[in-house]
């Protein structure tokens, strides 16, 4: 039986919001997660760990970030 589960980390969440190496596979992963083709399971810390690099480690302004 094939799975459609997934485990997103924070380096994946990142490129959704600035453009790295990989960024066109992490948005299409997000398309699929969109579309309920993949269901995304993300760690307890994930949204923490996304907030702090976003805010100090990629530069984005808090309105930027929960706009």
């Amino acid at each position: 039986m094939q799975s459609n589960r997934v485990v997103i980390d924070a380096s994946v969440a990142l490129k959704w919001f600035h453009e790295e190496p990989d960024t066109d596979r992490a948005e299409t992963l997000q398309q699929e997660i969109i579309r309920g083709e993949i269901h995304a399971i993300v760690p307890s810390l994930f949204f923490y760990e996304v907030a702090k690099a976003l805010l100090w480690k990629a530069g984005s302004s808090s309105e930027e970030i929960t706009a």
